[in-house]
C-alpha cells in the first residue's frame, strides 16, 4: 500500500483464437510469456493481480471484432470484471 492506496495491475488479454494478423503481429503465446514476466515483477512489489488473460483466455473469436479488439459484449464483460475486481480490493 502506498498510503491507503492498493497497487494493482491488470494483465494482457489474448489475442483472436483464429489466429487473424492485424497491424499488431502479437501472438497469444507472447503474450502469455509477457504476463508472466509481469506477474513475477508486480508480485514481488506487493502489487495485486487482476488475471484478464484467464479471463478471456477462453472466449472465441466472436468476442473480437478484429485481431486484438473486443466487441461490445467483450468490452462490457472485461469492466465489469475490473470494476468487481476493484471493489474487491476497496472493502479490504
Amino acid at each position: 500500500m502506498v498510503g491507503r492506496a492498493t497497487k494493482l495491475h491488470a494483465t494482457t488479454t489474448p489475442m483472436n483464437p483464429n489466429s487473424v494478423v492485424g497491424r499488431n503481429p502479437r501472438t497469444t503465446d507472447e503474450i502469455r510469456r509477457y504476463n508472466l514476466a509481469a506477474v513475477e515483477v508486480a508480485k514481488a512489489h506487493g502489487v495485486e493481480i487482476d488475471d484478464l488473460f484467464s479471463f478471456m483466455e477462453y472466449r472465441d473469436e466472436s468476442w473480437y471484432s478484429d485481431y486484438c479488439h473486443y466487441t461490445a459484449a467483450g468490452f462490457i464483460a472485461l469492466g465489469e470484471e475490473v470494476a468487481a475486481f476493484i471493489r474487491t480490493k476497496m472493502q479490504k
